[in-house]
């Protein structure tokens, strides 16, 4: 996966929620990995239009740890990475496949975009 795994998707994205919402989060405020059941639907229109631009998934930071464990997995595997798409954004796939080679060095036919993560295999699934 990316988001929390490989990618520092949180902050930047709570960064966006606090402005929108004008008012500051903290863990208690999500119930589970859904951070964004605490917006408006107006509130998560503004999110998502800012998620949407092209390059959003571009800027997101490398997770703690996440570059030395792929390095890792890579002595013993074939590292793939599989992320969903966010389809409200015409270059998140793009974005995000980009990101993964130039950020992790996982290559381009490497990544796999999908919503349906039980339908791929392998030795370990890292979510």
């Amino acid at each position: 996966d990316a988001d929390e795994v490989t990618a520092d998707f949180h902050a930047p994205v709570l960064k966006v929620m606090e402005h929108v919402a004008g008012r500051k989060f903290t863990a208690q405020d999500f119930d589970g990995w859904d951070i964004f059941g605490v917006l408006t639907k107006e509130q998560l229109d503004v999110v998502f239009d800012h998620m949407s631009q092209p390059g959003f998934a571009q800027t997101l930071n490398v997770a703690v740890g996440a570059l030395d464990a792929v390095r890792e997995l890579s002595k013993i595997g074939t590292v793939y990475m599989v992320s969903a798409p966010f389809t409200p954004s015409p270059t998140w796939s793009y974005d995000r496949t980009r990101w993964a080679y130039d950020r992790l060095g996982i290559p381009p036919d490497r990544v796999v975009m999908t919503s349906a993560k039980y339908r791929v295999h392998g030795r370990a699934l890292i979510d």
